[in-house]
């Protein structure tokens, strides 16, 4: 099998040859660390499914975010030295994707309504409101640690869709949580 490109660390130099079942990155190496917390955030937003089954149109939506994190996933593990040739290629995170989250945001936002009650407060639909605030905290420690990568690789950058898709993906489990909640 062919050698995945190399991701190329302020401290080392790792490759990873998918045909090598030996190959080993420590625990806490940046890249095993965000792929971890992406996993995490693609099993939590699985596991939402149940929460809003009677809810038209927001399992679809979470269908294809979940798509896009296979994707993503992608990308962080292979960490091409030129993105946009691997951009030619693969269906990376683009602004089309930030655009679509936008509009949800936006959507979902204007069915919102304002109780006057504190966040904390769940009312009728408590645990499906707390589920995806849950989903929302899971997704700014997937936001801090796709930083730290980034922080850590000085041959190239993460793409900045990916940081804003992230960002715009925590603002919508937030909303929500808060539309669940009324």
């Amino acid at each position: 099998m062919s050698e995945l490109p190399i991701i190329d660390l302020k401290n080392g130099l790792y490759t990873k040859d998918i045909s090598n079942a030996m190959v080993d990155f420590e625990k806490n190496h940046p890249v095993n660390r965000c792929v971890s917390e992406l996993d995490l955030l693609d099993s939590v937003i699985g596991m939402s499914f149940k929460y809003v089954d009677e809810y038209e149109g927001i399992q679809d939506v979470l269908l294809k975010i979940q798509d896009r994190m296979v994707y993503l996933r992608a990308e962080i593990l292979t960490h091409p030295r030129n993105w946009g040739e691997f951009c030619q290629k693969n269906k990376c995170i683009s602004i089309g994707d930030i655009q679509y989250l936008d509009k949800l945001c936006v959507d979902i936002n204007k069915s919102i309504k304002d109780d006057g009650q504190i966040i904390g407060n769940y009312g009728s639909n408590g645990e499906s409101s707390a589920y995806f605030d849950y989903a929302e905290c899971v997704c700014k420690k997937f936001e801090i640690v796709l930083h730290d990568l980034n922080d850590n690789i000085h041959s190239t950058s993460i793409s900045p869709y990916i940081f804003e898709y992230i960002n715009k993906l925590g603002y919508y489990l937030y909303l929500i949580a808060r539309y669940l909640k009324g």
